[in-house]
């Protein structure tokens, strides 16, 4: 019993170190082959890049917009979403001063983690430096520095000119890297710890199971682990007899065989389940075996599946003996690699398509061993040289290229070799030909030159512009890169199968693969999400079940046009989703052609820009109605002038009390029609945000509720009006008077929208706009608000309504119902005030609209101090009047004459000056226009001020957008006279300031 205890502890030893062994050798081995695979990447992506474009870069802000660095930009981006494991991609060099800047890099203008052009890199390795200085290709890492830690691959970029050397640069953070490491080991380790652990629960099961009879519990539990795992690795357990007649066969083989165990034992022969074409070879080699007593390990063939499907296993097995030796038959396990051999094929018959390209593509490639002899070349190199590709394989290539009894001295792959770099030359051959030559050195483990890949460019008759001249040299690349992907190994070519799937399941573009005839074979994540439909749900279905409609057929015949004869398509697609909401993506499509040339598949990428277009016409509209806002203030300005006139003229001859009644009649018409214009014009300058204004720190709550009784009165008994103020009190900097238009013109306009009965609501809080409110929301900006709202239970506004809901002279009601300025002046109000308002609404549900104003603190509790006494006013005093507008001047100093004021008036800011240096007298009153050719009225006053201490001051103004208003606010309490006005309030307003 202890012998046996110790041959067990020594078997379970061993295979627990055989474990450890594969594990650890594997994850030795994806290691270097991942680092060989990032530096091979590196040198292929540097070798790729323009010299001039390189060399066009200068390592300063002046950089930043130029061709070359948006070049480059946009290049080291696509490079990074090309390599996802990849965080940076960049480019650097060493300037003169020995220092090591950043020219460009991977990340948007004004990302965080970007590099501007010039910034110093503090943390230069000896490595980094070694690459600028030697020009050598290395990966180095992990290696820190403040954007983290990093495994780099760091190679060397060609410059035009022999400029200061520049290097390229691909960071992979090191956490993921061994995350990538781990699961490139796992697949080689897990296989080698399978098949030992399973091997060995196989054995000791069935060989334990007659002679442990008597230890039932252990023996069931044992049995049921090795089911699990069993059942997870699709690995079924069986024992046969010596003529191959199932004695035993583990519950798996239901799964991987679909017949059940019963089916099998006593009645079915090992080989039975081959298939009957090569049934009776294989019966025949398991005999051999059988006579030999021989292992069967690893051994790969086929089998019939119950239901006719054909998969693949691979048998172990050892001979069971008897105790005088005779073979009694084998136990063993079959593990189902039918996803294996899947992947097997579908790697061959990539590298059959990367063959077929490489003898398609124009340039001379081979694949040369350390004494300079052919490995591989392709078809273009066999026919430049008039041999066929296998008889060029085992001769030094010197036979072929240059003089056949002497071997090349200085050609680029002898200098690969010698210096283990790339190596690039044009070469002039005998014969008048010249080539581009590059001789790219493949490293082993050890750092030494296992082989070369040379590829050679005729460019004798080059002809063609710089563009076809980067497609060859793209062409070359990807040559480059098909022949080191022949060179990968099975290993590698998962991996990168995994990697590709990965970046389609997670891209947040839609991704669609149809077949030839538009039957959908697949599609992503980011397509479920995007149209609605499961996966499931689309495959095998034509990807016109989208289509909304909203596009005619000869839109979809002109694209069928494009992609039938092979060309991709790009253009704007309106799709419905399976809820039946419509959607907008752009797409690109594109035509997948076999080796025989024909379309075998489509490929469509596509990305929803809904939301972006929303966005897109929101800020159209916003930009609309600042400019209507503009126009309208330009009309209002210019029209006050005119009313000033008409006023003016109107109160002169008002005044005369000798007038005739008839004419008085006429007068007081006309005077009340420029009136009722005022006030139209103070309705666009608020739209416009241009009407002056006396802004203070109110109580929101208080400055509506005394407007209650009035906003009742106007809303009349059919509708009730309700008021929810916030409970704290809620202060804003706005003038009380803009308030009540607000007010008035919200809930005017909502008791016209009521038919009948209903209720208007009012109500105050306090809010806050974040930057997703604001990025959903163009004009609004983050910060602290009150907000009023204001909600009816009226008919409501359909979209289109809405659109244009706050445009001046835009209303729905009848003729001579309104004039179409009342939302119009909230919007100018609001937008004055630094707030934004909101509007939703639906027909027949109402409409509620939210004006937002910066909520401020509580105003301070000042003394007010008692006015000083001013000089008396007398009608002598002299005025010195100043306007641009003759009409304007000439009607204002009658009305000034009028009132007994001795005037002196001028047109211009100089001739003022020139009028106050003459006037020998005092001067009491400055009344001057503000904007003015040569000078505003600010500076004069200020200018006139120093000439003439004491001067009053009073200003007049269609509208204060000028200097001595900042967004339509008075600086502090100046004197000020809104244009148009009448005789009596231009004396009253006199008499205030000079009082």
């Amino acid at each position: 019993m202890t012998s046996r205890r110790t041959a067990k502890l020594l078997r379970g030893t061993a295979y627990a170190l055989l474990v450890l062994g594969a594990s650890w050798a594997a994850g030795l081995r994806a290691d270097r082959q991942l680092r060989a695979d990032l530096l091979q990447q590196a040198r292929l992506v540097a070798a790729s890049l323009c010299p001039d474009q390189v060399a066009a870069l200068t390592g300063t802000s002046a950089d930043l917009g130029t061709a070359a660095y948006v070049h480059f930009k946009e290049r080291l981006a696509e490079i990074r979403a090309a390599l996802p494991e990849c965080r940076f991609a960049y480019l650097m060099a060493r300037q003169p001063d020995g220092t090591v800047v950043f020219l460009v890099d991977n990340e948007p203008d004004g990302s965080p983690d970007g590099s501007p052009p010039g910034q110093v890199y503090a943390n230069a390795t000896a490595e980094l430096r070694s690459v600028l200085a030697e020009s050598r290709a290395i990966l180095e890492g992990p290696q820190e520095d403040p954007w983290g830690t990093w495994i780099s691959a760091l190679a060397p970029v060609g410059v035009s000119g022999g400029k200061r050397p520049v290097l390229l640069g691909l960071d992979v953070d090191a956490r993921r890297w061994k995350w990538i490491v781990a699961s490139k080991a796992a697949g080689p380790a897990g296989l080698a710890a399978g098949g030992i652990l399973l091997a060995a629960l196989a054995a000791g099961l069935l060989a334990n199971r007659r002679a442990l009879r008597g230890r039932q519990a252990e023996l069931e539990t044992s049995e049921r682990r090795l089911l699990e795992l069993a059942e997870q690795s699709r690995t079924v357990a069986w024992e046969i007899d010596a003529q191959g007649l199932y004695t035993y066969a583990s519950p798996v083989a239901e799964t991987v065989y679909g017949y059940r165990p019963d089916e099998l034992v006593g009645k079915t022969h090992f080989h039975d389940l081959h298939p009957e074409n090569g049934r009776e070879a294989l019966r025949q080699a398991l005999a051999e075996a059988f006579a030999r007593r021989a292992p069967i390990v690893n051994f790969e063939n086929v089998v019939q599946t119950k239901d006719g499907r054909i998969a693949w296993v691979s048998t172990s097995g050892l001979p069971v003996l008897a105790s005088d030796g005779a073979l009694q038959g084998y136990r063993g396990s079959d593990v189902d690699v039918t996803a294996r051999k899947r992947a097997q094929d579908e790697l061959r018959a990539s590298e059959a398509q990367k063959k077929t390209v490489l003898d398609h593509i124009p340039a001379s490639i081979a694949l040369l061993d350390r004494d300079l002899r052919v490995l591989w070349a392709n078809r273009t190199a066999a026919v430049s040289v008039g041999q066929r590709p296998d008889d060029m394989v085992g001769k030094p290539c010197h036979v072929f290229w240059a003089d056949p009894a002497q071997p090349c001295r200085d050609c680029p792959a002898v200098v690969a070799i010698q210096t283990r770099k790339e190596c690039q030359k044009t070469v002039h051959t005998p014969d008048g030909r010249v080539w581009d030559e590059s001789a790219v050195p493949l490293l082993d483990d050890a750092g030494q030159v296992a082989a070369i890949v040379e590829i050679a460019l005729d460019v004798t008759a080059r002809t063609a512009t710089d563009e076809r001249l980067r497609a060859l040299l793209e062409e070359s690349n990807q040559a480059r890169q098909a022949l080191l992907g022949i060179l990968e190994d099975h290993d590698r070519a998962e991996a990168d199968l995994k990697r590709l799937a990965t970046a389609i399941e997670q891209s947040a573009d839609s991704i669609v693969v149809t077949d030839a005839q538009g039957a959908i074979q697949y599609v992503n994540p980011a397509f479920e999400t995007v149209s609605g439909y499961r996966r499931e749900e689309v495959l095998g279905q034509n990807p016109r079940l989208l289509r909304s409609g909203k596009q005619d057929a000869e839109f979809y015949r002109t694209m069928w046009a494009t992609l039938v004869v092979g060309q991709p398509w790009q253009g704007r697609l309106v799709n419905r989703r399976k809820d039946g909401a419509p959607y907008v993506e752009d797409a690109v499509i594109s035509p997948v052609v076999d080796a025989q040339g024909q379309i075998a598949n489509y490929v469509a990428v596509k990305r929803d820009v809904s939301e972006q277009l929303r966005l897109a016409a929101q800020l159209q509209q916003s930009q609309k109605m600042d400019s209507i806002g503009r126009l309208a203030g330009g009309v209002a300005h210019d029209f006050n002038n005119m009313l000033t006139v008409i006023l003016g003229h109107a109160d002169m001859k008002l005044a005369d009390p000798h007038l005739d009644p008839a004419i008085r009649a006429s007068l007081e018409e006309i005077r009340g029609a420029a009136n009722d214009s005022a006030a139209l014009t103070r309705q666009l300058l608020a739209f416009a945000r241009k009407q002056t204004i006396a802004p203070r720190r109110l109580d929101l709550n208080e400055t509506v509720g005394r407007s209650l009784q009035m906003l009742r009165r106007l809303l009349g008994e059919n509708v009730e009006l309700g008021w929810r103020p916030n409970d704290a009190v809620l202060f804003v900097q706005a003038d009380p008077a803009q308030i009540d238009q607000i007010l008035v013109n919200l809930c005017v306009n909502a008791r016209d929208a009521i038919v009948g009965t209903g209720r208007i609501d009012i109500e105050t809080a306090a809010a806050t706009l974040d930057a997703a409110f604001c990025a959903a929301n163009p004009g609004a900006a983050a910060g602290d608000y009150v907000r009023l709202t204001v909600r009816d239970t009226g008919s409501g506004m359909d979209a289109e309504t809405l659109a244009h809901v706050f445009e001046p002279f835009f209303t729905t009601k009848p003729t001579g119902a309104g004039t179409g300025l009342g939302l119009s002046t909230v919007y100018g109000i609001v937008k004055q005030n630094d707030g934004y308002i909101a509007v939703a609404s639906r027909p027949g549900q109402g409409a509620t609209f939210d004006v937002y104003l910066p909520r401020c603190a509580a105003p301070a509790k000042t003394p007010t101090a008692p006015p000083a006494p001013g000089p008396a006013v007398e009608g002598t005093s002299t005025v010195l009047l100043v306007d641009d507008e003759p009409a304007i001047l000439a009607m204002t100093a009658q009305m000034l004459h009028s009132l007994g004021y001795a005037v002196r008036a001028a047109r211009t800011p100089a001739e003022a000056l020139r009028l106050a240096h003459e006037h020998p007298g005092p001067i009491h009153l400055l009344l001057s226009d503000v904007v003015m050719p040569g000078m505003n009225g600010r500076d004069l006053a200020r200018t006139l001020g120093d000439l003439r201490p004491g001067l009053r001051v009073l200003f007049m103004s269609g509208y204060t957008n000028d200097v001595i208003a900042t967004l339509g606010r008075l600086d502090g309490e100046l004197p000020f006279l809104r244009k148009p006005f009448s005789r009596d309030e231009l004396a009253a307003k006199i008499r205030e300031v000079l009082a």
